[in-house]
């Protein structure tokens, strides 16, 4: 599991995403440095992006949220920018972060039906 650090990768984008869309969307949840839509794609097809924030606790609470960009639940994992750009697959299995977009689903699901 990658620590937690003020980069995001980002996955389950729209195609034709635009970065400007993308720090639109994330820019609620702190000051955004910087936003890259990457030419590899989620092991779904989707495209992916990073996105860097000015400071950790901006990055956590985006990691923590369930993120909606147009129909699509966007899978947030913290990035390590140490790794190579072509090799962004989060450090935890496929079941580990589906396990942990579930929990993040099912809490967001309660907060709003609360």
């Amino acid at each position: 599991m990658v620590r937690e650090t003020r980069h995001l990768w980002v996955g389950n984008l729209p195609d034709n995403i635009r970065e400007e869309k993308v720090k639109e969307q994330f820019k609620r949840y702190g000051r955004v440095e910087n936003v890259k839509i990457l030419t590899k794609r989620d092991s779904d097809g989707s495209p992916t992006a990073l996105v860097d924030f000015l400071d950790i606790n901006a990055a956590t609470k985006a990691h923590d949220a369930v993120i909606k960009l147009g129909d699509r639940d966007l899978r947030i994992e913290y990035n390590n920018p140490d790794r190579s750009p072509n090799s962004l697959i989060p450090d935890e299995s496929t079941a580990a972060r589906h396990r942990d977009y579930e929990s993040r689903h099912a809490r967001y699901e309660r907060r709003s039906e609360g």
